[in-house]
This record gives C-alpha cells, structure tokens and sequence, in this order.
C-alpha cells in the first residue's frame, strides 16, 4: 500500500510529501476522506509524525497535471520534498470505442516524465502511484458517448500501471490488489472517490 512503501523508504519525519492527482486524489468517502488521509493515518499509527498534502483535480488528466505542476509546487512555501504523481483515471479515454491505447500509453508516458523532470530539477523526489482499480467497470461506459459496449475500463488502467512499472525509471507504488482486496467485501461502487 502507499502507507507502507512510504513508511519503508522515506524519512516521514523530516520529508514534506505532496499527492498530485485527478479526483480521486482530491474527493473524500463517507468518513470525510481521502486516500491521502488512510495513508496519513497509518503513518500516524507507526508513531510518525507525517507532513502530508493533496491537490487534486476532479476531471483532469496527466496533461493538465504537465501543464500545471510548477504554479502546484510554487503555492507550497516551502515546497514539498516528496511528489506523489497519482493520474490515470481520466486518461485513458474511458470506454471510447476505437481507441487508441498504445497512444494514449506513450502521452501519459510523455506527461508523467514531464513533470519527473520539474521535480528532479528542483531536487523534489518523484514517486508514481499506479491508478487504482474500479468495482463496476460499467460505471465508466457513461463517461464515454461512443461507449465500447465489451469495454473492461479496468484492462485499461491495468495497461496504464503496467507501462509505469516497465517504462518508469522512478519509484512506483502499485495500489491495485490493496485496493481489489478491500473493494471485494464491498457493496459499494467504486469509480470516483
């Protein structure tokens, strides 16, 4: 989980650590949080002291992300030491019928390598986090209008993490079978927030 690889390689304590995101890095459940706020928690619980944000955007896409990181990390005073690039969930069109995933892989890729060089640049250190699977992937045929009836939005996001583990060369934290491990005992639908 991200608790765990964070509470594994970085120094809590002293590491001043950013959630960059779509909207499932900003919105919060039904107990008033944000993934952001479990992992805080449980760094809390191991006796850390964590100094945690988030920023995300309902509806936005790495691009936005690409085009938007530096003014993000120049609101912070001082600026977070740790970034978490969390993007994915509206990148990769949903369930469009002909489209292209390889296309859409290789502009995530070119997006998220974006905004590694702003952090490396300013000595910020970059860490993806892979997107997180949803529960009824049908939920996600009406954010498309040309809806591929046989699509699995999950195979989509599954090819997303699956070029971030192989083509990255930063950290990547991989959320997918904690987050199909608790959505399994759920009624709930999981595809935003």
């Amino acid at each position: 989980s991200p608790s765990r690889i964070i509470a594994g390689n970085v120094n809590v304590n002293t590491e001043k650590i950013l959630f960059f995101g779509d909207s499932i890095t900003m919105l919060f459940n039904s107990k008033g949080y944000s993934y952001v706020k479990y992992v805080e928690r449980y760094l809390q619980e191991q006796g850390f002291i964590p100094n945690i944000f988030y920023n995300g955007h309902d509806g936005e896409g790495s691009d936005w992300g690409k085009k938007n990181i530096q003014s993000v990390l120049n609101s912070y005073n001082p600026k977070p030491t740790i970034v978490v690039l969390a993007w994915g969930m509206n990148d990769m069109g949903y369930c469009e019928k002909d489209l292209d995933i390889s296309g859409r892989l290789q502009g995530v890729r070119a997006d998220l390598i974006a905004q590694i060089n702003v952090l490396t640049n300013q000595n910020i250190r970059p860490i993806i986090m892979t997107p997180i699977p949803v529960k009824d992937s049908d939920a996600w045929h009406a954010q498309s209008l040309n809806q591929d009836p046989n699509c699995d939005y999950n195979q989509h996001l599954d090819a997303l993490a699956t070029m971030m583990k192989t083509q990255m060369d930063v950290q990547v934290i991989d959320v997918r079978n904690d987050f199909k491990t608790a959505l399994a005992g759920s009624t709930q639908n999981m595809y935003d927030g």
